[in-house]
C-alpha cells in the first residue's frame, strides 16, 4: 500500500550569418519527419510496465515527469537500489518532491531496510524573484491568459479565455474590450512586423458556449481597427502562437497534438505536425535565422523541427534543470526563455543554444519559486523584458467558465522580468 501511496503522491498513476529562409523553403506537411524525437500520443501517457518507462526515459532524459514515473514503478516492484540511484539523479536536476513525497520515499527506502547513506539531496524551494509588477488587469476581465506590449503605443493587450475577448489599456488608468466581432477563447499573442497583433482562439474546458467558438487566428491593426482571419481545420484549437523573421505564422494545438503554420497573405492554417508525433504542443520559438522551429510538448520536454528539411528532434539539456513543464518559449539574444509552470518547483529559465541551434549548452535560472505567483502564464518579449501572466487562474473556473465555488475571479498580475545577461553581447543573427 505505501508503495501505491507513494506513486499518487508523485503525481503520476517553443549559423549565426545565414538569412532567414525565403518562404517557399519552408517544409511542406509531408515532408515532416521524426529524428531524434520519439513519437508520443495518450497511450504512450498510460505506459506503467518498468521496461516500457525504462526505454521512455531514455528516450526523454531532460523529462523530470517521465523519470519520476520511472521512479514510481520502481517503488511499485520494490527496486529499492534503482529508486535510490534515480531519486539522486532526479534531484541533481533540480526537481523538488512535494513534502508528503519526501516522506513517503524515506519511509520506503527504510522499509527496505537499506544500509546505504540515504541523502535525498531535498532542499526548501530557492525563492529567486526577479521581476516585478508591471500592470493588473481587473477581475472582470475573466481568465486573462496571455499578455503583449504593442511596439507602436506601448499599450498592453491581454486576452482572455472566459470572456473571449482582447483587453487593451485605455490610456485613463483602466482596460478597455477591442471589437474583433466573432471569437473564441483567445490565448496567443504575437506581433507581426507590419504591425499586425495576431491572437489564437479556439475551445477549451472553461469556455462558455463552445460551439460557438471562432478556431483559428485573428489579427488586428491596431492603427486602423481592421480585423482579419485565418480559418483553422475543422476541431482545432490554436493556442499558442510563434512568428518567423518572414512573417509565417505557427500555432500549436495543445488538445490534438498538431502544429499549424500560415504564410503571410493567407487566409487559413495548414497542418505541418500531424497528431502523434507531440502529445500537448504548447510554447513555441523560432531561431533567429528562421531555420528552426522550437516546441515544448509539455511532458516530454523540448523539441527543434527543421523547418527546411522537416526533421524532428529531440532539443538536448544535459547540463540543464529539466526542461519538461514549459508553458511559454520564446527565443532571444541566443537564448530560448522558457516560463515551466509544470516543473517543480516552478521558474522562469534562460537556456542558451549552441552555435548550431541544435542543444541547450546552459542554462541560468531567471526567476523561482516567487511567493508571489499562482501559476505563472503566458506572454511576450518586450526588449529585453519578458511580460507574462504572473496570477494565472485556471483553477477558478469549471466547464463552461462556470465559477468555481468558493474561488471567485481575482485582479491578474501582469509582471516584467528582465532577461538579457548581464555583460553579454546580443548576436545579431544568432541561430
Amino acid at each position: 500500500m505505501r508503495a501505491l501511496a507513494l506513486a499518487a503522491a508523485l503525481g503520476v498513476g517553443g549559423c549565426a550569418t545565414m538569412p532567414p529562409p525565403p518562404v517557399d523553403t519552408l517544409v511542406e506537411p509531408a515532408d515532416v519527419t521524426t529524428g531524434t524525437w520519439r513519437k508520443v500520443d495518450a497511450a504512450t501517457g498510460r505506459l506503467a510496465e518498468v521496461a516500457e518507462l525504462e526505454e521512455l526515459a531514455r528516450a526523454f532524459p531532460d523529462s523530470g515527469s517521465v523519470q519520476v514515473r520511472l521512479l514510481s514503478a520502481y517503488v511499485r516492484e520494490r527496486r529499492g537500489d534503482k529508486a535510490h540511484d534515480l531519486v539522486e539523479a532526479i534531484t541533481s536536476r533540480g526537481y523538488r518532491f512535494s513534502q508528503a513525497g519526501e516522506a513517503q520515499l524515506r519511509q520506503f527506502f527504510a522499509d527496505q531496510g537499506s544500509n546505504k547513506l540515504f541523502m535525498l539531496s531535498i532542499m526548501p524551494n530557492e525563492v529567486r524573484v526577479g521581476s516585478a509588477v508591471e500592470a493588473t488587469v481587473p477581475a472582470s476581465v475573466l481568465l486573462p491568459e496571455s499578455v503583449l506590449r504593442e511596439r507602436q503605443t506601448g499599450r498592453l493587450y491581454a486576452s482572455s479565455i472566459v470572456s473571449r475577448g482582447l483587453f487593451r489599456q485605455d490610456g485613463k488608468g483602466g482596460w478597455e474590450e477591442v471589437d474583433l466581432g466573432a471569437t473564441g477563447s483567445l490565448s496567443g499573442m504575437v506581433q507581426a512586423p507590419d504591425g499586425t497583433i495576431w491572437i489564437a482562439s479556439g475551445a477549451y474546458e472553461p469556455t462558455p458556449d463552445p460551439d460557438t467558438a471562432y478556431r483559428g487566428l485573428i489579427g488586428y491593426d491596431p492603427r486602423s481597427g481592421k480585423v482579419s482571419n485565418k480559418v483553422a481545420p475543422a476541431g482545432a484549437t490554436p493556442s499558442d502562437i510563434a512568428i518567423g523573421p518572414d512573417g509565417t505564422l505557427f500555432a500549436a494545438d495543445p488538445l490534438m497534438g498538431a502544429i499549424y503554420d500560415s504564410r503571410p497573405n493567407t487566409g487559413h492554417l495548414r497542418m505541418i505536425v500531424v497528431p502523434g508525433t507531440f502529445r500537448s504542443p504548447q510554447g513555441m520559438a523560432v531561431s533567429g535565422n528562421g531555420r528552426f522551429l522550437y516546441v515544448s510538448d509539455y511532458s516530454y520536454g523540448l523539441a527543434v523541427v527543421d523547418l527546411r528539411t522537416g526533421a524532428i528532434d529531440r532539443l538536448p539539456a544535459p547540463n540543464s534543470p529539466f526542461v519538461d513543464g514549459t508553458d511559454g518559449l520564446w527565443f532571444h539574444g541566443g537564448e530560448l526563455i522558457a516560463i515551466q509552470n509544470g516543473a517543480r518547483p516552478m521558474r522562469i529559465v534562460a537556456h542558451r543554444l549552441a552555435a548550431d541551434g541544435r542543444s541547450i549548452v546552459s542554462s541560468r535560472v531567471l526567476e523561482q519559486a516567487n511567493p508571489d505567483w499562482t501559476e505563472p502564464g503566458a506572454g511576450s518579449i518586450a526588449g529585453d523584458s519578458l511580460l507574462y501572466i504572473g496570477t494565472g487562474q485556471w483553477d477558478r473556473f469549471g466547464v463552461g467558465g462556470t465559477a468555481v465555488e468558493g474561488k471567485p475571479p481575482l485582479p491578474t498580475e501582469v509582471r516584467r522580468l528582465g532577461v538579457a545577461k548581464k555583460g553579454m553581447a546580443v548576436p545579431k543573427n544568432p541561430g
